[in-house]
């Protein structure tokens, strides 16, 4: 039973996140009581743990939870070692042959953290920065008007089996675009079996592979899906690109490394879902901006533009997945994301 508070002061105190817990006796740990002291109510948390939460938007609070860390942590594990690495080396072929024999309900749940924070106040939607936030609220008003016009909508030939969809609605120049249409449990089960399938095949037929993820992102010549995000939004469809340049003042803004590697655009997908992975837990609120600015702004067309050049099962599921899976992160955070023009269609 909950015992009467015995210290009225007014201080909240805690029973070390008893909210999680459900204990009634602090142990002292948060410095606010003395340790075994009873507390009013099984609620109470900490005076510092309590400014925590008041200073987080409802944003970070869904990428905060260990259940979606873990849910990102494995979608970025998966995505950034197919997109940058050739299948024929070993860490990739160990991926390969994990994601061939893991169950697909055991990996769906996995991934799952989309149940819990999907409708919400209308007032949070699409808040980009706290008002609290002056350094965020400057990074991202800097960003966004850099922003250039949208185009009438996002094309995409994604199955809808596989819960890969399009904004609702087309987007309207200099605003932001509708929620995309998320998809359910079973959606998302059908394109990890997918993946999984296309993860044999590519184990089986291992050249094959190879040249296709050449073709598809390195060349030497004409790439058929460049992984670059300039290359889509810039209008003169190049490397390094305005909008190149853009991330990288973003990530000196936010104190954050460069993520070269082996000379290449910070804008190459892999990169960036690998920097969204980096950034958690720590870096709740840029890692939200990573999102917002540069990459949901274009990879649901780059994962468009990937399935309609390929036949490989390898790269086709990869690019359902990972659409499917990003819009599924949009639709729950409830970001406001500027779609560009796309300039190569």
């Amino acid at each position: 039973m909950i015992q009467e508070d015995k210290k009225p002061t007014g201080r909240v105190k805690c029973a070390d996140v008893c909210a999680e817990t459900n204990t009634d006796a602090c142990n002292g740990a948060c410095g606010d009581v003395t340790a075994g002291e009873s507390v009013s109510a099984p609620t109470h948390v900490c005076e510092s743990m309590l400014q925590q939460v008041r200073t987080m938007s409802i944003q970070e609070s869904i990428l905060a939870s260990n259940q979606a860390q873990q849910s990102l942590h494995t979608f970025a594990r998966i995505a950034s070692l197919l997109f940058l690495y050739e299948p024929h080396q070993e860490e990739v072929r160990a991926l390969l042959q994990v994601l061939a024999a893991q169950d697909a309900r055991t990996l769906t749940e996995e991934l799952w953290f989309f149940d819990a924070g999907c409708v919400r106040d209308s007032s949070h939607v699409g808040s980009a920065a706290r008002a609290e936030d002056a350094p965020q609220a400057e990074r991202v008003a800097s960003c966004v008007a850099s922003t250039t016009s949208c185009a009438a909508s996002v094309p995409s030939t994604l199955s809808k089996s596989c819960g890969a969809h399009t904004p609702s609605t087309p987007c309207t120049p200099n605003v932001p675009s509708a929620l995309p249409v998320p998809c359910s449990l079973q959606d998302m089960q059908n394109c990890i079996e997918n993946l999984q399938q296309a993860c044999s095949y590519a184990l089986e037929h291992n050249e094959e592979s190879v040249w296709e993820y050449r073709r598809l992102f390195v060349g030497p010549t004409h790439k058929a899906a460049p992984p670059w995000g300039s290359v889509y939004t810039d209008y003169q469809e190049v490397m390094f690109g305005a909008s190149t340049l853009e991330l990288r003042a973003w990530m000196r803004a936010c104190g954050i490394t460069q993520t070269q590697h082996d000379n290449m655009p910070d804008d190459h997908i892999g990169l960036l879902i690998a920097l969204l992975d980096s950034l958690l837990p720590e870096r709740l609120d840029c890692a939200l901006e990573l999102l917002q600015l540069h990459l949901l702004p274009w990879c649901g067309h780059f994962f468009g533009i990937l399935e309609r050049e390929t036949t490989h099962p390898l790269y086709r599921a990869l690019a359902r997945f990972c659409n499917a899976y990003l819009n599924n992160v949009w639709y729950i955070t409830q970001l406001s994301v500027v779609i560009p023009h796309f300039y190569r269609v």
